[in-house]
């Protein structure tokens, strides 16, 4: 709900990566030439559907056994990643 009362009108986004940034969930980039650094999501966006978003996917994982194995796989991967370095 607190989606849909924030943005209010969803037309008002002419793609699905003009909403996507609007959340803030769109890569910050940081680009000079051929090098090109990613610094998470980005710090701009509307900072109370963050928090909505983030608690409705802990949700969704909770309740759905393929997103908790999705989210587990990822997890795994994560700390390999880790211990590599």
């Amino acid at each position: 709900m607190g989606l849909l009362v924030e943005i209010a009108d969803f037309s008002r986004f002419e793609a699905p990566d003009k909403y996507a940034s609007f959340l803030g969930l769109c890569p910050w980039e940081d680009s000079s030439g051929p090098v090109i650094k990613t610094k998470g999501v980005q710090p701009r966006c509307n900072g109370h559907l963050r928090p909505l978003l983030v608690e409705a996917s802990w949700k969704a994982i909770a309740k759905s056994a393929h997103c908790l194995l999705i989210t587990a796989n990822m997890q795994t991967k994560v700390v390999k990643r880790r211990s590599l370095k």
